[in-house]
């Protein structure tokens, strides 16, 4: 890992955040001026000093860490859950920021509906149009995709494990086992 010193702030930095922490509705003017409308009720300065200590946990399906990329979380929906946007968006920041390097968000459906849903549920735009997205890659398994996993789920289980099957219920409604519909 490499650290970088850090470098003092500059009087052309400090001195306008200064102002405009001492008087927030030079921010707002701002924004109104340009274009962006202004903030609902009063700005009120807060502490700057972002942290993640709440104990609240994200927890995806499933983490890889690899060479490239540096790491994976892996989700499998059978349906819509609203709440993904927000934890998917988490899990990837937190990644990002522990790797210093983007990965991959991998879902994996067997719902046509769920993969429309999944491509942009991590969209988010807030009221003068920041955004922040997180576009993982859907991938649909139906088809020929669930019978070459559970063959090669098979073929694995057979050379590690002999008499274990891999059940894809998660994938597909209907209860799979050994590579053959039940």
């Amino acid at each position: 890992m490499v650290y970088v010193a850090a470098r003092m702030p500059t009087a052309a930095h400090e001195i306008p955040l200064q102002l405009l922490h001492d008087r927030p509705a030079l921010l707002a003017a701002l924004l109104e001026k340009l274009g962006h409308g202004t903030p609902v009720g009063e700005l009120v300065p807060v502490d700057a000093n972002l942290r993640f200590a709440n104990p609240a946990e994200v927890r995806p399906d499933l983490v890889f860490h690899a060479t490239r990329p540096r790491w994976l979380l892996l989700e499998l929906q059978t349906r819509i859950d609203p709440d993904k946007g927000r934890r998917w968006l988490m899990a990837a920041t937190l990644q990002f920021n522990a790797t210093q390097s983007m990965g991959e968000v991998l879902v994996l459906t067997s719902s046509r509906r769920v993969a429309k849903w999944a491509r942009t549920v991590g969209h988010v735009r807030g009221d003068f149009g920041s955004r922040l997205e997180l576009s993982p890659v859907v991938m649909p398994i139906t088809g020929k995709a669930i019978e070459a996993l559970l063959d090669e789920a098979q073929r694995s289980s057979r050379s590690s494990r002999p008499g274990q099957c891999v059940v894809g219920a998660g994938l597909k409604r209907s209860a799979w086992s050994c590579g053959r519909a039940s």
